[in-house]
């Protein structure tokens, strides 16, 4: 490139710069070749210097920068995991031992007499699930009117009356 272009060049790019920012276009650019005294002899040791650990960077700080490696950050919420999800288990191992002391305590009687009492909380597929024989007596000294009668054989199926 010739000369000449560079320099209608750089006012192309100053005029631009102008246009965009005027403050920058202010700021004089200062071009100079030279380096400063002994820049490259001393570089070397300036960047080792650098780069050497001090005492003062070895605190509490840079112990805890190491954990945020990837591998250790997983590794502790791996095992974090782990110890929670083995209390958790342990603690409802001991709820469900808990909880057969107290059935275990519980006469068939005092089932029976509470599902007597409280049938009416239970959907007919628990009833069943239950797997308990159930014997129906009327007490004849109530007897049952047509319309209550006409509900309970209507929640029963065909094939159920025909069971029975």
């Amino acid at each position: 490139m010739s000369n000449h272009k560079i320099k209608h060049m750089k006012n192309e790019i100053k005029k631009e710069l102008e246009a965009l920012s005027p403050f920058l276009s202010k700021i004089e650019k200062k071009e100079s070749d030279e380096v400063p005294f002994m820049y490259f002899e001393n570089l070397a040791d300036q960047v080792l210097e650098k780069a050497q650990p001090s005492d003062q960077k070895t605190s509490w700080i840079a112990l805890i920068k190491r954990f945020y490696s990837p591998k250790i950050a997983m590794g502790i919420a791996t095992s974090l995991l782990l110890v929670a999800g083995f209390w958790f288990f342990q603690k409802s191992k001991i709820k469900t031992e808990h909880y057969k002391t107290i059935a275990n305590q519980i006469t068939e009687e005092e089932i029976y007499e509470y599902l007597e009492e409280d049938i009416d909380d239970f959907s007919i597929e628990t009833l069943e699930e239950m797997d308990i024989d159930f014997t129906v007596s009327f007490d004849e000294t109530d007897p049952l009117d047509d319309e209550l009668l006409d509900e309970i054989l209507d929640d029963f199926e065909d094939y159920e009356l025909e069971q029975i």
